[in-house]
C-alpha cells in the first residue's frame, strides 16, 4: 500500500437510506444486461437530465462512469457490466465490489464517500452471503491497495430498515473476532484498518 494510507482507516457502513437522496461521491451499481430496480430508476433519472440509456448499459466487465448533474444526491455515477441475473453468483458480487474500488481507483482517485445497494437477496440469493461476499470484495481491494487513495467511506444503502438490521446483525457475528474491523456504535459501522490488512493473511469473514 502507498505510504500515506498506511496508517489510515476506512468506515464502513450499513444505513437505512435512500440511494437517489443520499450524499456520496460516487454511487456504484451493477448493470445486470438489463435494467432493474435501483440501476433502473437511477437510470431513468440520469436520462432525464440528458444522459443516454444507451450509454449506461456496459458489457460484462466494462463500465461507465458519468456524472449526474444534480439528478441525484451522488456526485457520479458508475454502472458496472456483470453477468445476467439468472448467472449472478456470490463470486460475482465479490468481484464486483473488488472492480468496483479497482475502477475507481483510476477513474476518480479522489472519491472519499462511496455508496453501493446489497445484491443478490431480491433474486434468490442469501442476503447475509450476499452482504459477506461483497465485503469480502471491498477486503480484496484494500489488501492489494487498489481503491481511490482518499477513500474514508463505504456505505450500503437500504431503505428496509428489518433488513438493515438483519444485515448488521450478520457482519457483527462474522467480524466478531476480526483483528482488521472495529465495530463502531455511533453511527453503527466498522472501522477497517488498512495497515493490519496489508499484511493480514486471515481475513475473518
Amino acid at each position: 500500500l502507498i505510504g500515506v494510507r498506511a496508517m489510515a482507516t476506512i468506515e464502513f457502513f450499513i444505513r437505512e437510506n435512500n440511494i437517489e437522496t443520499f450524499n456520496i461521491d460516487v454511487l456504484a451499481l451493477k448493470y445486470a444486461q438489463d435494467f432493474y430496480g435501483a440501476d433502473q430508476s437511477i437510470a431513468l433519472l440520469l436520462a432525464r437530465k440528458g444522459a443516454s440509456l444507451a450509454d449506461l448499459r456496459p458489457q460484462i466487465d466494462k463500465y461507465c462512469y458519468v456524472e449526474t448533474h444534480d439528478s441525484i444526491e451522488a456526485h457520479h455515477v458508475l454502472f458496472v457490466g456483470v453477468p445476467p441475473l439468472t448467472e449472478f453468483s456470490y463470486s460475482d458480487i465479490r468481484a464486483l465490489s473488488q472492480r468496483t474500488l479497482a475502477i475507481l481507483a483510476k477513474e476518480a482517485p479522489y472519491t472519499q464517500h462511496l455508496g453501493m445497494t446489497i445484491h443478490g437477496s431480491g433474486f434468490g440469493l442469501d442476503e447475509s452471503e450476499a452482504l459477506l461476499a461483497q465485503f469480502a470484495g471491498y477486503i480484496d481491494a484494500l489488501q492489494a491497495g487498489q481503491f481511490p487513495q482518499k477513500l474514508k467511506k463505504i456505505s450500503i444503502l437500504n431503505k428496509n430498515p428489518a433488513q438493515v438490521k438483519r444485515l448488521c446483525d450478520s457482519m457483527e457475528q462474522n467480524l466478531a473476532n476480526s483483528a482488521f474491523a472495529s465495530l463502531q456504535s455511533d453511527p453503527w459501522s466498522y472501522s477497517l484498518n488498512i495497515s493490519t490488512l496489508a499484511t493480514s493473511t486471515n481475513r475473518n469473514i
